[in-house]
C-alpha cells in the first residue's frame, strides 16, 4: 500500500496509475478493497483533503457494495475531512447522513459520530453545538457500556470534554462536567488495561484543562496529572514505534482502529504531547518545560505548532 514517500517522482506516477485503475472502472472497483484503501491512505499521508472527499463519495455512490461499517468508515472520513477543511456547514450534513447511517444499525456504534475533537470543534466554531451535544447524550443514553466500544467511548468522552485550542470558541459548562463525569467512569471501567496509563495522563490533561478553559481553579489536579506524565515516560524507551498494540495497520476512522489499543510508545507520544500543550495553555510555564526536558532525549518530532508552543513558554518563564 502506499502509505509514504507520496513526494517523489515515482510515488507521484504510482499516484496517478492507482487513481486510474480505480477511478476508470465507473464503480466496479468502488469496494473498499487494496486499490482504494492504498489509494485513501495516499491522500491522507500528504493532506489530499478534497480528493480523499472525491473519492469516497464515489465509494458511497455504490453503497450497494459497502458493509454498513464501510459506510460508516467512509462517512466519517468525509466528516474528518470536512472539519480540517474548517467547513462547518457541508460538515453538517455529512454528519445528517452519519446519523441517518447509524440509527439503522446496533446502537453499540453510536460515539462513533462523536469520537473525534477536530470535527466537534468545527462545528461548534461554525454555531452546531447544540447539535454536537445533542448527538453525545443520544450517545451516552442510548449506546450500551460493552467491552468492544470501551475505547470509542473513551474517546467520544474525551473530544466532547472543552479545553484551550488554536481557535477560541465558546462551550457549555453542564455539558463539560457530564463528559468529564463520562470520561471519569469510563477511565475506571479501563483500569488495568493494556493502555491504563496513557486513559490516566489524558483524564488528567483533560480535567485541568477543562477548568482552566471555564477560568476554575486547575491546580489540585496537576500533581496527579505530573504523577501520571512520569509513569509513562518509560514507554518513550520501547523499541517498537508502531502505532497500535498489535503492529498492524488500522485504516483511519475505521470502528477497528478506533477502537484498538495503542502500543506503549504510542500512548506516550500522543498523552505527553497533549500535557505538555495544555500546561502551557495554562500558563504553567515552568512546570511545561521541566516535562519538555525529561522528553528532549527522545527526538520526538511533534511539530510546528509544539515547537512553537514551547518557544513560547521559554520566552514567558
Amino acid at each position: 500500500m502506499i502509505n509514504s514517500g507520496i513526494g517523489g517522482d515515482t510515488a507521484v506516477g504510482a499516484l496517478e496509475r492507482l487513481e486510474r485503475d480505480v477511478f476508470s472502472h465507473k464503480g466496479v472497483s468502488v469496494m473498499i478493497g487494496d486499490e482504494v484503501v492504498a489509494l485513501f491512505d495516499a491522500y491522507v499521508t500528504v493532506d489530499k483533503h478534497q480528493a480523499v472527499i472525491k473519492l469516497l463519495e464515489v465509494c458511497l455512490n455504490h453503497e450497494q457494495t459497502l458493509t454498513d461499517k464501510e459506510k460508516c468508515w467512509a462517512i466519517w472520513n468525509i466528516s474528518d475531512r470536512f472539519a480540517m477543511l474548517r467547513k462547518a456547514h457541508q460538515l453538517l450534513l455529512n454528519h445528517k447522513r452519519f446519523e441517518k447511517q447509524l440509527l439503522n444499525m446496533e446502537p453499540k456504534y453510536l460515539h462513533w459520530i462523536v469520537s473525534d475533537g477536530t470535527q466537534k470543534l468545527t462545528l461548534i466554531v461554525g454555531g452546531y453545538e447544540k447539535y454536537w451535544n445533542n448527538l453525545y447524550k443520544y450517545a451516552c443514553e442510548n449506546c450500551p457500556k460493552i467491552n468492544e466500544n470501551a475505547i470509542i467511548r473513551f474517546e467520544s468522552h474525551r473530544a466532547s470534554v472543552p479545553i484551550p485550542m488554536a481557535v477560541e470558541y465558546k462551550a457549555d459548562k453542564n455539558h463539560a462536567m457530564f463528559s468529564l463525569e463520562n470520561l471519569k467512569s469510563t477511565l475506571k471501567e479501563l483500569k488495568g488495561s493494556s493502555n491504563e496509563l496513557f486513559y490516566e495522563l489524558t483524564y488528567y490533561t483533560q480535567i485541568f484543562a477543562c477548568y482552566n478553559f471555564f477560568k476554575e481553579n486547575f491546580k489540585p489536579f496537576l500533581d496527579p496529572a505530573n504523577e501520571s506524565f512520569k509513569k509513562l515516560l518509560p514507554y518513550l524507551n520501547t523499541d517498537n514505534h508502531a502505532a497500535y498494540a498489535d503492529g498492524k495497520h488500522h485504516l483511519l476512522g475505521s470502528w477497528d482502529q478506533l477502537n484498538q489499543p495503542r502500543s506503549p510508545y504510542n500512548q506516550a507520544t500522543c498523552a505527553i504531547h497533549n500535557y505538555i500543550i495544555q500546561l502551557i495553555n495554562a500558563k504553567e510555564f515552568k512546570l511545561a518545560l521541566q516535562c519538555y526536558d525529561k522528553i528532549k532525549i527522545f527526538d520526538l518530532n511533534y511539530g510546528r505548532y509544539f515547537d512553537s508552543k514551547i518557544e513560547f513558554a521559554k520566552k514567558s518563564v
